[in-house]
């Protein structure tokens, strides 16, 4: 057995008690999280070795500052998915408990007026996407896994985008 696995055995308690403190909602997420964590630092590694030290993938201890370094990154891996489980949650409770609050009241016929044509330019926008790109935003919808770093990162940037047509939109129109 590698060293990282090792220490990731050794670390899995605390990492598991952090889990639990940002999946207050339900703490038995906290062992399928670091245990996902688990399998993406694996993948990782395999995918691109060299991209991390050499001594992880041994059976001696390394030096302390790349072990510091491993740490930190099963911590990140950890908050990360975390923080992805306690977002799918909020979506799926959160709107849920917003829409059966609202009242049944009809909107004004300029307030629809204006919703279709922010429709209309959000449209326009979302089909000047790439294809890999809507699917990046359709995907992220039903997040059935953690998003990798990359994936959050394009995530970001496009809805960043997407706001901005928005904006620009509104402002000429």
């Amino acid at each position: 057995m590698p060293w990282w696995a090792a220490e990731f055995s050794t670390l899995r308690p605390a990492l598991k008690h952090r889990a639990a403190i940002t999946l207050r909602f339900d703490p038995s997420l906290a062992e399928d999280v670091v245990s996902g964590a688990s399998s993406e630092l694996a993948e990782r590694f395999k995918q691109d070795a060299s991209a991390f030290p050499t001594s992880w993938f041994g059976n001696q201890v390394p030096v302390a500052a790349e072990a510091v370094l491993f740490r930190r990154l099963a911590t990140q891996v950890v908050r990360r998915r975390s923080l992805d489980e306690l977002r799918a949650h909020y979506k799926r409770t959160a709107l849920v408990r917003q829409v059966a609050g609202w009242p049944d009241v009809a909107a004004p016929p300029d307030r629809i007026a204006a919703a279709r044509m922010l429709l209309r330019k959000l449209a326009r926008a979302i089909d000047a996407l790439s294809a890999p790109e809507r699917e990046l935003l359709l995907r992220e919808d039903t997040a059935d896994r953690a998003m990798s770093n990359r994936e959050r990162q394009q995530l970001y940037r496009i809805r960043r985008r997407l706001a901005l047509a928005l904006g620009k939109s509104n402002d000429q129109g």
